[in-house]
């Protein structure tokens, strides 16, 4: 009971975080606001300001769509706001959890988007978790456990292998701009 209690509290503490995090953004070739949780001109001693990102057209409107994380980052992974591009203007829809090795994302044409992850419980088990995303939001439509250092280790393999994952990237600042370079 504790430990679920102690988890809902950590995702509405970081919940919380992040959408207060969204406080700078860039901009597109339309000059359409594109999301960002860095401020690159905020001064932040000791602490290297970075985020993580992944661009697709999720709701298959034609748009690019970004989930963006700001890291740390552990073991299971993290959490990832999920802004959808919605008659020309981002909004944040949801919050799912991944690790960003552990991805696999299927883009159907004018379909919506099943976005598959695993999140680790412990070293040899975890749970995968399949996610629908269309222009309503997110949508979790299964889950399973799986033991990819086990009886999973080629399905998860199969999976999660590169081609299948969608491109991660690690955003820095450089001075008042930001950086991305694949994760």
């Amino acid at each position: 009971m504790f430990a679920k209690l102690s988890y809902q509290f950590s995702v509405v503490v970081i919940t919380a975080f992040l959408m207060n995090a969204l406080t700078s953004s860039i901009t597109n070739a339309t000059n359409e606001a594109i999301p960002s949780l860095l401020d690159c001109t905020q001064d932040n001693p000791g602490s290297p300001l970075h985020e993580l990102r992944m661009i697709a057209d999720l709701n298959a409107d034609g748009d690019p769509d970004y989930l963006l994380a700001r890291p740390p980052c552990g073991n299971a992974g993290c959490h990832f706001a999920v802004f959808l591009s919605v008659d020309g203007k981002y909004r944040q829809t949801d919050f799912v959890f991944f690790h960003p090795k552990a991805v696999r994302l299927q883009t159907p044409e004018k379909e919506p988007s099943i976005l598959q992850t695993y999140t680790r419980k412990n070293s040899t088990e975890g749970i995968l978790v399949t996610y629908q995303i269309s222009n309503a939001g997110v949508t979790e439509k299964a889950t399973e456990p799986m033991k990819p250092a086990g009886r999973d280790r080629d399905r998860y393999d199969e999976l999660f292998k590169s081609g299948n994952s969608p491109l991660i990237e690690r955003g820095t600042c450089q001075g008042s701009t930001i950086a991305w370079k694949p994760y």
